[in-house]
């Protein structure tokens, strides 16, 4: 269940001219870069062969050796709850002043446009009648809007660009990219299964044309079409999804990352500039 304002107090609220801190709620999208490092670090701040060498030197009553006083100063710098800095500076330099170095791309603008495509797919596919979902939920941390929410699962469309990206993608790079993503969306709706359902819909016609308008060559013309449509390829083949457990995730843990998160945003806003 999502965690509430009641187990978990709010940080300290930065009143700025236009926005306050905890105003702003970071996107499921974005707990990757946030939240993930910093996890990671927590529950694993050695490698297998340091932790072997740890354990073994400790046993053996060898902690004065040089080495084993940097792997406990590694161990115990991994136990301090942090994010990085380039992660908070990055995130206000997004959020409350507005700068943000990405506009998009052919992948993202083809994952906006095809949604529906995808979906259609999936339905095509399983013999199904799954709608997008429409409805954002927040808490005091996290916000987000699945594209599907069933009973039991939520699930995010992830409309890939080529065969190529399609056909290469598995199931880990799935969990790498987007568990923590469907996570928080678990949290907001009180799911603890997600699905990342991968779909390779053709590209609308209309914009396949555009791109053969400075093409003169037949079989550049004739490649690029092919290309860009998948029909002759089974539907079946073209839709593969991920199943993720989301209770494998220490929610405490996560939200005490945020808690520090939001901390050092509130000291970096402190000397960074402001929105006057």
């Amino acid at each position: 269940m999502p965690v509430t304002k009641q187990q978990f107090a709010p940080v300290k609220i930065y009143t700025g001219e236009t926005i306050t801190v905890r105003e702003i709620r970071v996107r499921c999208s974005e707990l990757k870069n946030v939240v993930g490092p910093a996890y990671k670090r927590f529950l694993n701040p050695l490698t297998d062969e340091e932790q072997e060498k740890y354990d073994k030197w400790k046993e053996a009553g060898k902690t004065e050796l040089v080495t084993f006083i940097k792997l406990q100063e590694k161990l115990d710098k991994g136990k301090d709850l942090s994010v990085s800095s380039t992660v908070v500076n990055t995130f206000y330099n997004k959020y409350i002043l507005g700068i943000d170095s990405f506009f998009g791309n052919q992948a993202t603008q083809r994952g906006t446009n095809q949604e529906q495509d995808s979906i259609d797919l999936l339905n095509s596919v399983y013999n199904c009648k799954y709608t997008k979902h429409e409805g954002r939920e927040t808490n005091e941390y996290i916000t987000g809007e699945p594209d599907i929410k069933t009973v039991k699962a939520i699930g995010d469309i992830k409309t890939r660009a080529t065969w190529d990206t399609f056909e290469k993608r598995t199931s880990q790079d799935d969990i790498d990219d987007h568990m923590w993503q469907l996570w928080g969306y678990g949290q907001l709706f009180g799911k603890k299964q997600g699905v990342i359902i991968n779909t390779l819909p053709s590209y609308d016609p209309k914009w396949i044309e555009t791109q053969l308008n400075y093409l003169t060559n037949p079989s550049a013309v004739s490649q690029t079409r092919r290309f860009y449509n998948f029909d002759r390829i089974d539907p079946a083949s073209r839709v593969k999804m991920t199943y993720i457990n989301l209770d494998i995730v220490d929610a405490k843990l996560v939200y005490k990352i945020l808690d520090k998160f939001y901390a050092q945003l509130n000291d970096m806003i402190q000397y960074k500039p402001k929105i006057v």
